[in-house]
């Protein structure tokens, strides 16, 4: 692959983004994000709807931050390798993993906050330590799940001894705590493990999801253990630790365990290139295997709306609360019907959303 290469597949990535954001109705999550949050994701909603209008406008602030995010990606992978192979390679399977483009293309804080995580990082290899501090500071205030991003760096500084890091990670851990700005812990021993590793494979897709888990078991055995590393297995481990107890928020660890796609693809390099031509028959197989799959999974969520035709029954379809609110404001407007009566409060939200009220206020 050549850069120009490149470009035309950022290019693509950028309009499956727009794309999938003006045709995709607003989801019950956001809906009622829209109408009962006062975050500041509710606010950028409110101000891209009056911007741009509709579902493009709700979602163009996190849009824009998907496509800087991929180009931040690419500002690390450059300081992260020697090999321009290794950039082209790692930045097209970040922009086409199914937790990039759900991530960018819907109303929620994990592309903001993944592009933070870059940031930094990218600062951390240029040794600019003042902007490195604002930038972690600026995390404080985009998601809860920031915490993470602060112990992570603090174990690393303390391996380092990164005097610089580790102080600044304590002072952010201290003020996690004393504005309440942290992961809520509780519930009992319940067993969401298989439910977080569906969802961390949904993110990545199946079979890379596998070479992830076992990409930070390896580096931890006997790899190179870099920043990117510490964030990402210290985000992994508290998932799964927490899944113990209770249902875990994948928004509050999948921007910190995507960023592994750069110690992955070092990984399967190291590997890969130290074997004579003859012995990399397994490595090959082994890595269109798990392209083909993640490209069906990204493929899956790009033309979403064109699987409805393969159910029967449409309600089995995984974006079936996302759709029928949509198709229901749209039958009711043609009968002149204003108000609609429904059990669920976020179908509610989606349906005030289209301008149908509920009929029993």
């Amino acid at each position: 692959m050549k850069f120009y290469h490149l470009c035309l597949v950022f290019l693509l990535f950028t309009a499956t983004l727009f794309y999938l954001s003006a045709t995709t109705p607003i989801t019950p999550h956001e809906a009622e994000v829209f109408f009962t949050s006062s975050s500041w994701v509710s606010k950028a909603m409110h101000l891209g709807k009056s911007t741009f209008g509709d579902f493009f406008g709700l979602r163009a602030v996190f849009v824009l931050f998907g496509v800087l995010s991929a180009l931040m990606f690419f500002a690390v992978s450059q300081k992260y390798f020697t090999k321009s192979e290794d950039v082209y390679l790692a930045t097209v399977v970040f922009m086409f993993l199914p937790g990039t483009l759900v991530g960018a293309t819907l109303a929620n804080e994990s592309m903001v906050l993944l592009f933070g995580v870059l940031l930094f990082i990218w600062l951390h290899f240029k040794g600019w330590k003042i902007a490195q501090f604002l930038v972690l500071f600026s995390l404080l205030f985009v998601h809860h799940s920031a915490i993470i991003i602060y112990v992570a760096l603090a174990i690393y500084a303390l391996f380092f001894k990164n005097r610089f890091l580790l102080i600044s990670s304590i002072l952010f851990i201290g003020l996690c705590f004393f504005f309440g700005s942290f992961i809520p812990v509780g519930g009992k021993p319940s067993g969401h493990f298989l439910e977080n590793f569906g969802a961390l494979a949904a993110v990545f897709s199946p079979f890379l999801f596998l070479f992830f888990a076992y990409s930070m078991y390896r580096i931890l055995v006997k790899g190179e253990k870099d920043i990117i590393w510490y964030i990402s297995f210290f985000s992994f481990v508290v998932s799964l630790m927490l899944s113990i107890r209770q249902k875990v928020n994948i928004i509050d660890f999948a921007p910190y365990m995507i960023i592994a796609l750069l110690p992955m693809v070092k990984l399967f390099y190291r590997s890969f290139r130290c074997r004579l031509p003859q012995y990399r028959f397994k490595h090959k197989i082994g890595f269109y295997a798990v392209l083909i799959v993640m490209m069906l999974s990204s493929a899956t969520i790009v033309f979403h709306k064109s699987l409805f035709i393969f159910f029967d029954d449409s309600s089995r379809h995984f974006a079936y609360k996302v759709y029928a609110p949509y198709w229901k404001a749209k039958e009711l407007k043609v009968k002149n019907i204003d108000c609609y009566e429904s059990k669920s409060i976020k179908e509610r939200y989606q349906m005030r959303y289209y301008g149908i009220s509920q009929c029993d206020i």
